[in-house]
């Protein structure tokens, strides 16, 4: 991105302009309108005025006037100075130094360097021919093109080909702006290093780091040291962020946490992908979800790996959660294989023997579905060979099953109405004054609606030709209290603390770089 800045490597590097075998002898040929030389304090100077220029393997410097001691090798110049090299490179300013011993040549106030549409504003540019290293210390301003770059001090290094800008520095694109603390930038591998607290700004987004690197010709990048992307509705951090610009790919490594802040919702995971083409994301390594709700209960999510889509045609955004898929909200929890959530509708898909638990009832079918309304449990559909286990006590169990299941629940998450569509079969413990359990309501019919309260059966109506019989406790038939595919397993539901982040052991799959990336560290 940096690319057409720095195509003017020889911005600060005035070694084209004075070399060590010009000025470390006296400049030869030198003209003016008028030359004397006089002896001051046992110095012998020569003094030229008007027009004062001289050449030298083509590259020419002219002033008004000019001071040089032979002995001390050191030339003073000054009023128009202009310097010009064989490349066309011109140097502006009102005075010129060079210091022969220290191979240190200055022009100074309000000084412009030219290269084609490239120009440098700055009060003075020094260089070291000894080094071949160029700097400015008093702040530089550089106009290319559409970039516009400041720096409060600015070098070259024309042996490593290596361009430093320092202190405050500012790079406005049409774009982006980048600013920084410390920008650097190779011209052999077209790779700009970012040192210190660097902010890099888009107006879809700004990328945050204390350490980076962007390769303008391969179009890789990484950022890591506080690395993270803040856009309108998101934001994304690690340890290492990483980009192939032509591919529109992104990596992330370690403590990756993404937040939504339109939902209020974060994903966290060790390792990560980013498609932008198709706006896909991909969070893995012990990845957890959660959306706060100050007030209410939170609501967890876990699974071997999540994939977060959003589908700008449709203004919809799906988090797909697959492989040992975990979900809880207050006493709500539950397991299954695999969970797809669409964030606007607040609405889980779940499949692969789900089983979900709320208060005293367990809850499974080949299919659900979950609702959420205000960020609350709101109502369930359960789809073929949907069951409803009630614990009544700690031996007997209200049951209820049949081909299709839909249920709503109150604002306590506690179940309220079940109704039950083809094939309804229940097991409805009576209770004596709401106490004591007086016998068991056995039938099967078409359909059925149960109603719950506090978690327990309170009332149960029939559909369609019900067959039944109520039994007191001591004559239930044997094996008639437990309907087919009856399961208590509390053992298996989820803990709260399933769900904090875990960071995995390190893995050298995700640890090798790839052979884009050796090489741009």
């Amino acid at each position: 991105m940096l690319l057409r800045l720095f195509r003017y490597a020889k911005l600060l590097t005035l070694g084209g302009l004075f070399s060590a075998d010009l000025l470390k002898a006296q400049p030869i040929n030198i003209n003016g309108d008028k030359l004397r030389f006089s002896s001051v304090e046992g110095k012998k100077l020569q003094y030229l005025d008007g027009n004062v220029n001289f050449e030298q393997n083509g590259n020419r410097v002219r002033c008004d006037q000019a001071v040089f001691d032979m002995e001390s090798n050191f030339l003073t110049g000054s009023g128009n100075v202009t310097v010009t090299s064989t490349e066309g490179m011109t140097v502006t300013g009102d005075m010129l130094e060079y210091d022969g011993k220290q191979q240190v040549a200055r022009v100074l106030r309000n000084v412009v360097l030219r290269d084609g549409d490239m120009t440098l504003r700055t009060p003075s540019v020094q260089y070291n021919t000894q080094t071949r290293t160029g700097y400015y210390l008093e702040g530089g301003h550089i106009i290319n093109g559409d970039i516009d770059l400041r720096s409060g001090t600015g070098s070259y290094n024309a042996v490593n080909k290596t361009l430093y800008f320092r202190r405050n520095v500012e790079l406005k694109h049409p774009d982006y702006t980048m600013r920084g603390d410390t920008l650097q930038y190779n011209t052999q591998t077209r790779t700009a290093g970012f040192f210190g607290p660097t902010a890099i700004s888009s107006q879809d987004n700004t990328i945050y780091c204390q350490r980076g690197w962007y390769n303008t010709a391969t179009g890789l990048s990484r950022f890591w040291a506080g690395a993270r992307i803040v856009s309108k509705e998101n934001t994304l951090s690690a340890d290492t962020l990483s980009f192939d610009r032509n591919a529109g790919l992104g990596r992330a490594r370690g403590n990756i946490l993404l937040h939504d802040s339109v939902q209020d919702f974060s994903i966290l995971g060790e390792y990560g992908w980013y498609d932008r083409n198709n706006k896909r994301s991909r969070i893995f390594g012990n990845p957890v979800a959660h959306r706060s709700d100050p007030g209410n209960d939170s609501l967890f999510l876990k699974a071997d790996t999540f994939v977060y889509v959003q589908d700008t045609q449709a203004g919809q955004r799906f988090l797909t959660m697959f492989h040992s898929a975990a979900l809880m909200q207050g006493d709500f929890s539950g397991l299954c294989d695999s969970i797809v959530y669409l964030v606007e509708d607040s609405t889980f898909r779940l499949f692969g023997k789900p089983v979900l638990w709320s208060g005293n009832n367990r809850l499974h079918a080949d299919t659900m579905r979950v609702f959420l309304a205000n960020k609350r449990l709101y109502k369930m559909e359960l789809r073929q060979n949907a069951f409803v286990a009630t614990r009544e006590d700690s031996a007997h169990f209200s049951q209820m099953s049949g081909l299709n299941m839909d249920q709503w629940f109150g604002t306590d998450n506690k179940l309220k109405t079940a109704r039950i569509m083809g094939n309804g079969r229940s097991v409805y413990y009576i209770r004596e004054n709401d106490s004591l359990l007086s016998g068991a309501n056995i039938i099967k019919c078409s359909d059925m609606q149960l109603a719950f309260d506090s978690g327990r059966v309170d009332g149960v109506r029939f559909y369609g030709a019900p067959e039944g019989n109520v039994y007191p406790m001591d004559q239930i038939p044997a094996g008639a209290d437990k309907l087919s595919g009856f399961v208590w397993d509390p053992e298996r539901m989820p803990q709260r603390a399933l769900f904090d982040f875990v960071r995995p052991e390190p893995c050298l799959l995700y640890t090798s770089p790839s052979p884009r990336d050796r090489g741009n560290h």
